[in-house]
């Protein structure tokens, strides 16, 4: 299918390498378009406080996926256990992705499940959180990193596959490295703490909803197909 392929599209360098890598394919053959937005909304402009005005307002964390455990959602589970024991007693994590609770232990204190949602109403969600947390154990896009970002929300993911492609530690959020909770939970210590990183994820989610649109990521097709004739 590949050798006979004009063209092939895919959705981030990390992959387009992988597939030459597994396949042979010729590199000429593929173009890197990315994918489009899916749950967008208004944009609402809010600020972050820093670590130590949290103790009166709770900081609300937010994880979207349906495959709980390769998003890495039982490692923000601890991390959020840590955080909230030894520095962000108010801190309050928001599930959304699974159709039932996915752990045989009941729902932690400050978890709040929502299960199965729409694109709209994750939408929604970015703009009521203020950090997307996803330390991805594998992740060939991450569509859910680039719509936070498109909602002016800083994210943190894992240093693999495509995820660096998207996230700009120190910029517009932080990559982890293992499975070490305490890491992840430094790590959204540190964000949350950074002023920084708020301003550019704002001034910038303009951008990135330009550049992830589907109409952008639909020229790219077309102008690989011209480039191809």
């Amino acid at each position: 299918i590949y050798e006979s392929a004009i063209g092939v599209f895919a959705m981030s360098q990390w992959f387009a390498n992988a597939l030459i890598e597994w396949s042979g394919i010729s590199p000429g053959k593929i173009t890197v378009v990315y994918a489009g937005l899916n749950s967008i909304g208004a944009i609402k402009e809010k600020t972050v406080p820093g670590v130590e005005a949290t103790r009166n307002a709770p900081v609300k964390l937010l994880f979207v996926g349906r495959d709980f455990f390769r998003k890495g959602g039982d490692l923000v589970l601890e991390a959020m256990a840590l955080l909230r024991r030894d520095r962000l007693p108010n801190v309050q994590l928001t599930i959304v992705g699974p159709d039932r609770w996915p752990l045989p232990t009941s729902i932690p204190e400050g978890v709040v499940f929502l299960g199965s949602y729409t694109p709209p109403e994750v939408a929604q969600l970015f703009c009521e959180h203020d950090l997307f947390v996803m330390p991805s154990r594998f992740e060939a896009f991450g569509i859910a990193f680039v719509e936070a970002l498109a909602h002016g929300i800083p994210v943190i993911g894992r240093s693999a596959f495509a995820m660096p492609e998207f996230i700009q530690p120190g910029k517009n959020g932080a990559l982890v490295r293992t499975d070490d909770p305490a890491e992840l939970a430094s790590t959204i210590i540190a964000v949350l703490d950074n002023t920084s990183i708020r301003q550019y994820t704002l001034q910038t989610m303009q951008g990135v909803r330009a550049q992830y649109s589907w109409e952008a990521v639909a020229e790219r097709m077309v102008v690989h197909m011209v480039d191809h004739k």
